[in-house]
């Protein structure tokens, strides 16, 4: 069972114990294949709690004892721990021979959650909250435990928020014993090699995890990934993900550097620490500052995407100019051959083009045509053009988002979501001024 269940759900209307000792139950939060948290009151302090324990049925089942001891060894490791960023464990005790532990009650939603319901997470806000993450892991570190499953699941945003790490349930200590060398244990998408392979882990274990959590709240997508867990791990052991750069053209190459560290193979090119991760994110220049944004209507994040390609365009065009400029200080002959020829395009300017074709052709793979701002398709294909206005490859590309749009257009209007598809060409006019099959098809919306 992980972390999930001590964040406010929907009650369930499962029959549960009225009290742990103490503590009032108000409902079950949740049910996993390992125990249930519940909504408790601790009227001696008046304060809100989650209670979690082990399903009955674990226990029966549970000859080795091995279930109860990981639960117990989750209260031991928590329990020993106090830290802003890691929920609380208060209590503990036993039920008919069930045991249980007393927990801070978080307000607020997973990682997991929060990535579903922002299309995009600003550079700032993901160094914030990994920021966070490495302070609870250093300190969990200097306490000789290791967490073992750091992934989205597993980390909150409080409603303030602030960060709060759970489930250390398969946490390991220094002076523990009970997972041998050989035991595969962990998330099979956020695991490290050497988990993967069941050697034995340290902390750089936990830095491994983190920085693929940090991949994913930049790009939206998992840094490995795969159809199973043997396969996910085979990419751990063997494939090199792409920079988060070719996903998301707001990130800089000091954080791709910084990532692609955090994910070496072998653990001693790692950071040597949590705070040594921290203080390189830390030092890592700003190139955005704006909070996660809601999934908004398609029309408005396009206005807002043309707004960011004009501003790069302008920029360029400065550029250029200084650029320009700087020839007249040449020789006149040179300056007289610069006006009387092409120049091409700069090497260093074109290996940015070719780079940006990838990040646009990974933006279609996976259906960011024209949303989220300014991590798109289009916005990126317009920005090769502001480089090189004959770029074959980006008017081609610009011409593959036209269709693709009045393709998915096309289907609105099958399916009979008249203003859906009213927007969409709405917002296709923008992009594509005067577009004769857009300008056809706003007829048929308006017959």
């Amino acid at each position: 069972m992980n972390g999930t269940d001590t964040v406010i759900q929907h009650p369930t209307k499962d029959r549960h114990p009225s009290v742990f000792g103490k503590y009032q139950v108000q409902y079950k939060i949740g049910q996993g294949a390992m125990g249930a948290v519940y909504k408790a009151y601790d009227p001696s302090i008046d304060r809100i709690v989650a209670i979690k324990t082990i399903s009955p049925g674990i226990l029966l089942t549970d000859d080795s004892g091995e279930f109860k001891e990981r639960f117990l060894r989750e209260v031991r490791a928590t329990g020993k721990i106090n830290h802003p960023n890691i929920i609380s464990v208060y209590d503990s005790g036993e039920l008919d021979g069930n045991p249980f532990f007393v927990m801070e009650y978080v307000e607020g939603k997973e990682l997991k959650e929060f990535l579903a319901d922002n299309s995009t997470v600003s550079l700032e806000y993901a160094k914030k909250i990994i920021c966070q993450i490495l302070d609870a892991l250093s300190y969990s570190h200097d306490c000789d435990i290791v967490h073992r499953d750091i992934k989205p699941s597993n980390i909150f945003i409080d409603v303030k928020g602030n960060v709060k790490i759970a489930d250390f349930g398969i946490a390991k200590q220094s002076n523990s014993n009970l997972t041998q060398t050989g035991s595969i244990i962990g998330t099979p998408s956020y695991m490290s090699p050497e988990q993967c392979q069941g050697k034995a882990v340290d902390h750089r274990s936990d830095l491994f995890s983190a920085a693929v959590v940090f991949y994913e709240m930049l790009t939206g997508e998992k840094c490995f990934n795969g159809s199973s867990g043997h396969v996910i791990m085979h990419r751990i052991l063997t494939h090199t993900p792409e920079k988060p750069s070719i996903l998301n053209v707001n990130v800089p190459e000091v954080i791709d550097n910084i990532i692609l560290k955090a994910i070496s193979k072998n653990p001693s090119d790692r950071y040597s620490g949590a705070l040594d991760f921290k203080r390189a994110i830390e030092k890592s220049k700003s190139v955005s500052n704006y909070e996660p944004q809601k999934k908004h209507s398609i029309k408005l994040a396009l206005l807002l995407v043309s707004a960011v390609v004009a501003t790069v365009i302008a920029a360029y065009a400065l550029f250029d100019k200084h650029n320009q400029e700087s020839h007249l200080d040449r020789s006149e002959n040179t300056m007289e051959w610069n006006q009387a020829t092409v120049e091409p395009v700069a090497l260093s300017e074109q290996n940015k083009i070719t780079r940006l074709l990838k990040v646009a052709k990974a933006h279609r793979l996976v259906g960011r045509i024209i949303e989220p701002q300014g991590s798109n398709a289009y916005a990126t294909y317009r920005l090769i053009l502001s480089i090189n206005p004959d770029n074959v490859q980006a008017i081609d590309g610009l011409e593959q988002v036209k269709q693709q749009l009045f393709e998915q257009t096309k289907l609105l209007l099958e399916q009979g979501k008249k203003e859906q598809a009213k927007s969409s060409i709405d917002t296709a006019l923008l992009l594509f001024p005067a577009d004769a099959q857009y300008l056809e098809l706003l007829k048929v919306v308006d017959n």
